[in-house]
């Protein structure tokens, strides 16, 4: 299993993109996806969507403050963030997380 920090933070962030998919977007579809690295996670949430306005996704609507918690809740944990229209149309956020690496026994009796 992944650290319990980096699954909550995987979890609010699809909870929050996949309520901007169903409040904004017009979307008849959308995919997540969830890939473990060796020592990162990388989550992908994409729709079929309208996409984002041109105008800055954060500024004004309430779906901007949504935004904006995804991407503070990806940089607390020294992850990217990243979020852009699909070509041919609709919208992904891109998120990788570090995992480190469980502690090893001799690590755990040497602290």
């Amino acid at each position: 299993r992944l650290p319990a920090g980096v699954e909550v933070c995987i979890y609010r962030i699809v909870q929050e993109a996949l309520t901007n998919v169903a409040r904004h977007s017009g979307a008849l579809s959308a995919s997540v996806s969830v890939t473990r690295r060796d020592d990162s996670v990388s989550l992908a949430i994409e729709d079929t969507g309208r996409g984002l306005s041109v105008a800055a996704p954060d500024v004004g609507a309430p779906r901007g403050l949504g935004l904006i918690g995804m991407r503070e809740r990806a940089q607390a944990l020294a992850g990217r963030f990243a979020i852009e229209n699909r070509p041919g149309g609709g919208t992904r956020v891109a998120v990788t997380l570090p995992v480190p690496r469980p502690a090893t026994a001799t690590q755990r009796l040497a602290g």
